[in-house]
Formats: structure tokens, sequence, C-alpha cells
């Protein structure tokens, strides 16, 4: 069962890290093909820093919560989600909402955490995976039988 409310960083004024606070919020239920995570770890990136200190105007879409990138467990589906059942652990690329103990997300947002990483080395991985895969095989039109595959696991 869902909880009604759940905590999170949040700040009214911009500024140093000085200004985050903790907060209350409504949880809401996922529909469709998305997901509730429980969250065990968050990764801090560059426009979440540049969002609390004034200098980036977050897309409105977004949630006003700060938190990018997540790891934990799923612990609600959508209606429609077939691609992760409760339980399963991820980690997310998530429009905001990632510095709370639950957060929202569509489950197409979601990987598996790789084998071998724990929950903390998992949060940092969504955005580098995502801005990787879209620019080699969104915009740089790769297939998986590329060169490119092989002499990226050499790294």
């Amino acid at each position: 069962m869902l909880p009604k409310y759940f905590s999170h960083i949040h700040f009214e004024q911009t500024g140093k890290a000085d200004v985050l606070s903790i907060s209350s919020s409504p949880l809401l239920k996922p529909v469709n093909e998305q997901v509730v995570i429980k969250v065990s770890a968050s990764g801090v990136n560059g426009p979440d820093v540049v969002q609390r200190q004034g200098l980036y105007q977050a897309p409105i879409s977004a949630s006003p919560i700060l938190g990018l990138e997540v790891s934990g467990e799923i612990i609600a589906i959508g209606d429609q989600m077939s691609q992760w059942k409760v339980g399963d652990k991820v980690c997310a690329l998530v429009p905001g909402g990632g510095y709370g103990e639950y957060v929202l997300t569509q489950g197409s947002h979601c990987l598996p955490i790789p084998k071998g990483f724990t929950d903390l080395g998992a949060a940092a991985l969504p955005e580098t995976m995502f801005t990787v895969w879209g620019n080699l095989f969104g915009c740089g039109s790769f297939t998986s039988t590329d060169m490119i595959t092989p002499l990226l696991s050499l790294f």
C-alpha cells in the first residue's frame, strides 16, 4: 500500500546548500505505464545544483522537487505497465523528484541495476547511460552490430 505523503528535499529560495530543507507532499498513484520507486539513492546532477542556485529554470512539466536520477525498488505500477513489476530493483532517469523517499516516473525511464552495482553506484548511471545511448543509437544511427559497441566494452 502506498503512503499518502512522502518526505523530500525542498527549497523556497535559491542559494547555497543551506537553503535546502525537508518537506512533505502527497504521493501520486501511478497510471498507465508509470511506476513508483522507493528511492534508496539519488544522484547529484549539475542541473540540480544550478537550479537550487537560481541559475537554471526546470522545464514546466518537471517536478519542482530536485533530483534527476535514482535507484531503488518499484513499489507500485500503473495499470498498463508490463515491463516492470512490484519488487524490481531499478535505476531511473526521472523528471525531477529524485530527492524524495519515493518518485513517480515512466517505466520506460528505468533500467535494471547492473550486476555488481550497489544502489549508490546505480543511482549515478541513468543520466550518462541515456545520454550515451541517445547519442549513439538515436543521433548517430549506430546499431548493435557496429564496431563502436565492442570499443565501448573496453572502458
